[in-house]
């Protein structure tokens, strides 16, 4: 009996430790959580008009690499082998700038400026994208990238932030064939970044309205 209730009240405390509390419902800044959306969170400021900007301003983001052990790549490969060279990384800036933007739309006969601010963790490229690099047999991908990114949308002229939402991005040809694999290259790489930052954007152009 002694035992079952001590097995009882470990499994209790263990499942406590896992569980993942709540997000809160305002955030410190005043924004409020929106409820059952498609994001891993999802805050907006009460009032918000997102109509009246017309001038996207993407900042540069910071970028973090995931600590994911490689069990799969080849042994003559470092994790810089993965990660970007500064020619790259300004690369990767360009296509995820334009897309977003492309994505997220001006609003017409507005003025204002809209400030997007984004932060990415847990990079974790796929396959090198390095054209000294060459590797047939691993470079058949579906996923070519994934990461978690939170964005903000501030205005310009009081700095205020009017939207933070929180997700993960993949990168690739996701959800259309499970068994369609695609050379990656970093040609089709920065078409991929391009396409998923396009979708983002569109993404919160939406949950903005």
């Amino acid at each position: 009996m002694k035992t079952a209730l001590l097995f009882l009240i470990t499994a209790l405390l263990i499942t406590g430790c896992m569980s993942t509390p709540p997000a809160p419902q305002q955030s410190d800044d005043g924004l409020q959580l929106v409820q059952q959306s498609s994001f891993d969170s999802l805050y907006l400021r009460p009032g918000a008009d997102f109509s009246q900007y017309s001038n996207i301003q993407f900042e540069t983001m910071p970028l973090a690499y995931s600590d994911e052990r490689r069990t799969n790549s080849l042994p003559t490969l470092s994790d810089e082998d993965f990660q970007f060279s500064e020619k790259e990384m300004g690369y990767f800036q360009a296509r995820a700038s334009k897309g977003f933007v492309e994505g997220f739309g001006k609003s017409i006969n507005a003025q204002g400026s809209l400030i997007v601010r984004s932060r990415i963790s847990d990079f974790y490229l796929t396959a090198p994208i390095k054209n000294s690099i060459i590797q047939p047999d691993k470079s058949f991908v579906q996923e070519s990238s994934r990461m978690t990114i939170v964005t903000e949308l501030v205005e310009a002229n009081s700095q205020q932030v009017l939207l933070r939402v929180t997700d993960k991005l993949t990168t690739g040809d996701i959800g259309t064939n499970s068994n369609h694999l695609n050379r990656m290259t970093s040609v089709s790489y920065w078409q991929d970044v391009y396409r998923e930052f396009r979708r983002w954007g569109s993404r919160l152009k939406t949950a903005s309205q």
